[in-house]
């Protein structure tokens, strides 16, 4: 079966941050399954690298915060690598999170007993309102955060972004994307929704895609630069995923997913034997610069 089959192959990779191992699953467009969550080899691409190439060479002092991080787990990994691809930075890491239950406090506390999570504060705040001052940190990175903000509150994140990095410095975004016509998708996810949250008012709201292509237009309403595009990888979302975490009727689900599979065919794909609902990875970097385009130029200069 589809979870069994996951959970064994993740148990390889480790399983530390991921609570629910099919939960993370991803798929590469070469058709390789993997753990989006626990991965160290897309962690390395998706974050740790991009960050290195910013700071190599440069040392001192360097402040990451990682917001929605939840226990630290993606911050703990990057943190750790970075300090072993350039000993001279003294990375200082900012956990920020709601953390509305404790649970992840708790976590966070029970791994900095343990040793790790060092040189990693946890501050309780809410990502819309960060508590400091501006330009203070050089990376921001947030992992499937965004989407659980409706767009009103996706705006003034973005200009908390903006607010506190420092120039030249880098923001690293992951979330489900939207596109503008992924419509369907939409539909099919607001009905899922209903059922888990047994009301309308829980929601997930997926950035466009498109909206971040227009560079210049997206600089003068954040005063950040797109630098990257989105990521073809696959989110398989199964019944029993739904059902497991969030104790979703199997039967309804199950129903609903036979009825919108047939009327958006596109939108779903059976693996290991299993109906799956397929969304789509925005891994999003952003420049904080003066002049686009000194940017652009200097990026061109580079390239030749």
């Amino acid at each position: 079966m589809y979870e069994s089959k996951v959970k064994k192959e993740y148990g390889e990779l480790g399983k530390e941050g991921v609570e629910i191992e099919n939960w993370g699953t991803m798929i590469s467009p070469s058709g390789e399954r993997f753990n989006g969550y626990s991965d160290k080899r897309f962690i390395e691409e998706c974050f740790t690298e991009p960050i290195h190439r910013l700071l190599e060479g440069k040392g001192g002092k360097v402040s990451i915060a990682d917001l929605g991080g939840d226990d630290g787990y993606l911050l703990n990994e990057v943190v750790t690598e970075l300090k072993m691809k350039e000993p001279s930075i003294e990375a200082n890491g900012l956990v920020v999170d709601i953390d509305s239950t404790g649970k992840a406090r708790r976590k966070f506390a029970e791994k900095q007993k343990t040793g790790e999570r060092k040189d990693i504060e946890y501050v309780v705040a809410d990502i819309t309102k960060l508590p400091f001052d501006n330009e203070t940190l050089n990376v921001i990175i947030s992992r499937m955060t965004m989407q659980y903000l409706d767009k009103e509150q996706q705006e003034l994140f973005l200009k908390e972004i903006s607010r506190v990095l420092k120039k030249e410095g880098l923001c690293i975004i992951q979330t489900v994307t939207d596109e503008i016509s992924n419509k369907d998708f939409n539909q099919v996810w607001m009905q899922i929704t209903k059922l888990i949250s047994k009301s309308s008012d829980f929601k997930r709201s997926f950035p466009w895609f498109g909206e971040h292509t227009k560079y210049m237009q997206f600089f003068e309403r954040y005063n950040l630069l797109p630098v990257f595009g989105s990521r073809f990888i696959k989110f398989p979302f199964s019944i029993s995923a739904f059902v497991e975490r969030f104790s979703v009727d199997t039967h309804k689900l199950g129903e609903l997913f036979e009825v919108e599979s047939k009327k958006f065919p596109e939108l779903f794909e059976t693996i290991d034997g299993q109906l799956c609902l397929k969304a789509r990875l925005l891994n999003l970097r952003l420049k904080k610069v003066e002049n686009p385009m000194n940017y652009f130029q200097q990026q061109r200069a580079a390239n030749q």
